[in-house]
């Protein structure tokens, strides 16, 4: 009776060696190991497409605060940061834009009435008036400003997007000035900005959220621009500086004013010549 259970058990071994030789020949003499390496691959694939996807910055699809209350979004607010200056200004010149801030006040037709002021280039504090509509009574947080200045009053309306905003402490604005034929906003036209209701700027709290909506604006915001803030040029909305030129007006008025002064120059110094010329004749 031993003998055949022996033999039983050296036919099991057998099948057992023979079959373990066979699952191993495959690994070594296939390329199982990149067949499987490329099917992992191809299921990571996929994952990349989707998250770009995820990612629409088409102007009509951008997120923008929903429920927007114009009511509870008036008073007085600070400037504090900045993608972009609004003044295509050469990087050479040294540009102080600071202490920057604004009222909004709603009016009985249902515009907004925008005060703001702040140094916008020149050290001086400049004031003015501007006035925002809502095209869309449906889309509330899609205002378009005009500014009340010579060169505003004869160019377009502007888009002035709320994008995110707690009310009594923060805002981010976004405005796209030029949008391109695959309906995105054009780079060097995008404009962002962030308010706040105190001046000494925002909390860490704040700048989470705000990050996140310009993240979500397709807007990097880690190369915003910081306005100065040290309480000058703050005034009061009841009692709004009335001589305020606006900076555009000042700037063509002083631009004629350094031509003129160029020209009398350039006379002066033709007639000095003149005269040394016929002394020195005599």
């Amino acid at each position: 009776m031993k003998s055949p259970n022996f033999v039983w058990v050296c036919v099991l071994g057998c099948l057992v060696f023979v079959s373990s030789v066979r699952c191993e020949a495959p690994e070594s003499n296939t390329q199982t190991e990149p067949v499987l390496d490329s099917e992992s691959q191809g299921e990571s694939e996929p994952l990349v497409p989707d998250t770009g996807a995820e990612k629409d910055c088409r102007l009509s699809s951008l997120q923008l605060q929903p429920d927007f209350n114009l009511v509870q979004f008036q008073g007085y607010w600070y400037s504090i940061t900045t993608n972009r200056y609004w003044l295509a200004i050469p990087s050479w010149l040294s540009v102080r834009q600071a202490n920057v801030q604004v009222n909004y006040k709603l009016l009985s037709d249902g515009s907004l009435e925008l005060k703001t002021g702040g140094e916008f280039v020149f050290p001086f504090c400049d004031f003015m008036r501007g006035k925002g509509s809502i095209p869309d009574k449906t889309q509330p947080q899609k205002l378009e400003v005009q500014f009340d200045t010579l060169l505003s009053r004869s160019s377009r309306k502007n888009p002035y997007w709320v994008v995110s905003t707690d009310y009594e402490g923060f805002a981010v604005i976004y405005s796209c000035r030029k949008e391109q034929e695959d309906g995105t906003c054009h780079p060097d036209h995008t404009y962002m900005w962030t308010l706040n209701r105190k001046r000494d700027g925002h909390t860490p709290e704040q700048e989470e959220e705000i990050k996140r909506a310009a993240t979500r604006m397709c807007i990097s915001p880690d190369n915003f621009k910081t306005f100065k803030q040290d309480g000058s040029c703050k005034f009061d909305a009841d009692k709004f500086p009335s001589g305020g030129l606006g900076l555009i007006p000042f700037l063509v008025i002083a631009t004629m004013m350094f031509v003129i002064l160029g020209i009398l120059l350039c006379c002066c110094i033709s007639k000095t010549d003149r005269v040394t010329e016929t002394k020195k004749r005599q």
